[in-house]
């Protein structure tokens, strides 16, 4: 499907008093937006389709539930490659989300139970994966790669950011307070990730709250910093066995960290 230029036109459109989609097979390009979602049907499913080369985002879901996004190449779109807004119990996997001009994957405000998993997201302009305002949700098994901005890029609250590999990132892993001081960016847990040969390897940022916990990531060739916290209370239980490798030395903060490890 291709064509549709004019704007707000899309390659599929599916508006708020549709019905429930199963599309799969389908080629969406040089259109105004790929596909954009904005029934509140449960499950609908785009699958093993290509979205390029639109001028806005490849695929835009507006206050869907349950949709899943599965085994998609969304790549040289205007704006991002995935947008989901409002849009709880999303699923987004296995999927090749690279060339885009903004973010690779965005999950914005009001969302839950959001699983990211299994996706390649490689050369994005913006961030790789950026989660705002979002609660319960897991990012795994991801390969975030050579992104303009942070690999993983988070505001969530209760969530798990586990088993990726980002490399080649501004910051590897970034968690930040979204809006709120102390309610987003908090209880999140960081683990077995692998992060390396970014400026910054994981870093907790301005607003965000407490109780984040580090667990068993690998952290190598940072240009900067390998751990670096901006905010919230921390304490030695919350990192644990960090594997931190050739961070430049002359940086304070990568120091006093080996304080919090022994």
């Amino acid at each position: 499907m291709k064509g549709a230029t004019a704007s707000a036109n899309y390659g599929i459109y599916v508006n708020a008093s549709g019905g429930g989609l199963n599309a799969t097979g389908v080629k969406l390009h040089d259109n105004y937006g790929g596909f954009y979602f904005n029934s509140t049907k449960w499950g609908s499913r785009i699958a093993d389709s290509s979205i390029d080369s639109n001028s806005d985002s490849g695929v835009l879901i507006q206050a869907a539930t349950g949709i899943r996004i599965e085994n998609c190449t969304i790549s040289n779109n205007g704006n991002r490659g995935i947008h989901v807004n409002s849009a709880p119990d999303a699923l987004i996997y296995g999927n090749h989300v690279h060339n885009n001009t903004g973010d690779g994957i965005f999950i914005s405000s009001s969302s839950s139970g959001i699983g990211v998993h299994h996706n390649r997201v490689i050369d994005n302009g913006g961030e790789g994966i950026e989660m705002t305002l979002v609660l319960e949700s897991s990012v795994t098994y991801n390969v975030v790669r050579d992104n303009n901005g942070p690999g993983i890029y988070s505001g969530a609250r209760n969530s798990e950011i586990l088993y990726n590999n980002v490399t080649g990132n501004s910051y590897g892993i970034l968690i930040w307070g979204s809006c709120c001081s102390g309610v987003y960016g908090t209880n999140n847990l960081v683990g077995y990730n692998y992060v390396a040969e970014n400026s910054y390897g994981i870093a907790i940022a301005n607003w965000a709250g407490g109780n984040n916990r580090l667990l068993s990531n690998t952290i190598l060739n940072s240009d900067i910093y390998g751990i670096n916290i901006y905010s919230g209370n921390y304490h030695k239980r919350h990192l644990w066995h960090q594997h931190l490798q050739r961070q430049l030395p002359q940086h304070r903060e990568f120091h006093h960290l080996w304080q919090w490890l022994v």
